[in-house]
């Protein structure tokens, strides 16, 4: 269910709100988890003025933070008339570019009817999805046509046409191009190995191919490319690695100029570039972890990593319903590990890095009397404790050593929802098992999954 944010709790329930509030209204609700923010525009009903803001999430129920005197008499008056439109939700950097815009196309900041005395900061422009659809359906329809010699028939283009076809151009050239990568692999052997194998049984003048798709003249994530590449990676690098003839290959590409590109955001290029990578024919196969990778440049970029209209589009790329779910569970605890990095603390990794730790563990609990085991919390089950406990029983009986009679397990995480939810569910299940059953007590030491502790 989405967040809802406090000051909205309080303001839409009439018995509760201040008395100045006639009425909320607008977009109401957020549509996914991302929206933790919105914009608001508060119209004085008796002034005739109004105040553009947003709200960010807080455990705090404020209803404005503005720092205009005349603004702030208007909202302590209980005899003022004020109504709340509620504008638009989003990531609180997306909020604060869609204040800015309001603002700005309302000029509040010189406006005799706004109380707002600037116009607020860019921030970051929410994804505009069906322009990311519209832009891959041209690229795909130029794809599949273009080759035809007649191409009249061939309209209903949104944004781009057969005008952005460049004459055919050497793949030794194309190969110097930069290229975006946006899939978990830089290549996938299957993808370029199928390619070649097309490749070889195919004369080069009538090789079939989609058309690389490049970006000319692009700022993208901070760093100016004369030319991106955004898809057609494997069918550049191919020809390059079979050598010979097939090295002095040609390619038409579709060169997307300025005009167009700089209309799409960062995540917007990403979107397009891994949609045109997940369709028909030989294209790599789009996995789970190119998923991740994709909602982590999304979320980097301030964007909503988690609306509805994403997850729609990663199930048309082949994810199911269940990849979808793992997919933002893994997010949302890359972004966490990254929170807690930040704020000083140390990813604890007791296979590798921290296993010192976890061997200090062990001899502390472990005697004549007790028996200790490890385990990941996720993946246990309570015959991986009890078994290893029987056979050392067994070997230390052929020793002629008494048996042990306590078992603790220490359990790693390194998943937030496993430590807070999964586990303390699974943990109360096993004492019951462990009652019924009447076997041997097991303890377990819960190690942390961060520490800023010296180790």
């Amino acid at each position: 269910m989405a967040k809802k944010l406090k000051f909205l709790q309080l303001l839409k329930h009439k018995e509760i709100r201040p008395t100045q509030i006639v009425d909320v209204y607008g977009v109401l609700h957020p549509t996914s988890e991302g929206q933790i923010s919105c914009v608001y525009v508060m119209h004085d009903l008796i002034n005739n003025m109004d105040y553009g803001g947003k709200h960010l999430d807080s455990a705090k129920a404020y209803w404005s933070s503005t720092t205009d005197v005349d603004f702030q008499e208007v909202l302590l008056n209980p005899e003022s008339q004020i109504a709340i439109e509620i504008k638009f939700w989003g990531t609180e950097q997306e909020v604060t570019d869609y204040e800015h815009n309001l603002l700005k196309e309302a000029n509040a900041a010189e406006s005799k009817n706004w109380y707002n005395k600037t116009n607020g900061a860019t921030g970051t422009k929410p994804i505009d999805f069906d322009a990311v659809n519209n832009l891959k359906d041209d690229i795909n329809k130029i794809r599949d046509n273009f080759s035809k010699e007649n191409k009249s028939d061939i309209n209903g283009f949104n944004t781009i046409d057969f005008s952005y076809l460049t004459e055919p151009i050497l793949v030794t050239e194309l190969h110097k191009y930069k290229r975006l990568q946006v899939r978990e692999k830089a290549i996938d052997r299957e993808n370029i190995e199928s390619i070649k194998s097309i490749m070889r049984i195919t004369s080069t003048h009538k090789l079939k191919y989609h058309p690389p798709v490049v970006l000319k003249n692009r700022w993208y994530d901070g760093k100016f490319y004369e030319h991106l590449v955004i898809s057609g990676n494997h069918t550049i690098v191919a020809p390059i690695q079979l050598g010979k003839n097939f090295a002095q290959s040609k390619y038409q590409i579709i060169l997307i100029t300025e005009e167009i590109h700089n209309k799409f955001s960062d995540s917007e290029i990403y979107l397009v570039a891994n949609d045109l990578n997940s369709q028909k024919d030989i294209y790599s196969k789009f996995k789970k972890e190119d998923a991740v990778k994709e909602c982590l440049f999304i979320a980097k970029k301030g964007n909503d990593w988690q609306s509805e209209k994403l997850s729609i589009k990663w199930m048309k790329r082949g994810l199911t319903e269940s990849n979808v779910d793992w997919v933002y569970k893994k997010v949302a605890q890359k972004m966490l590990d990254k929170k807690m990095l930040d704020d000083g603390y140390t990813i604890m990794d007791y296979k590798i890095t921290h296993k010192d730790v976890l061997e200090k563990e062990f001899e502390k609990y472990e005697n004549d009397d007790t028996f200790v085991i490890s385990y990941s919390a996720a993946a246990l089950k309570l015959d991986r404790i009890l078994l290893p406990f029987h056979i050392e029983n067994d070997r230390r009986k052929v020793q002629g050593k008494n048996p042990k009679n306590k078992i603790v397990c220490l359990l790693t995480f390194n998943d937030e929802e496993v430590l807070t939810k999964q586990w303390p569910k699974l943990k109360k299940e096993f004492i019951q098992l462990e009652t019924y059953e009447n076997f041997t007590p097991i303890e377990y030491i819960e190690l942390p999954m961060y520490t800023k502790d010296i180790i």
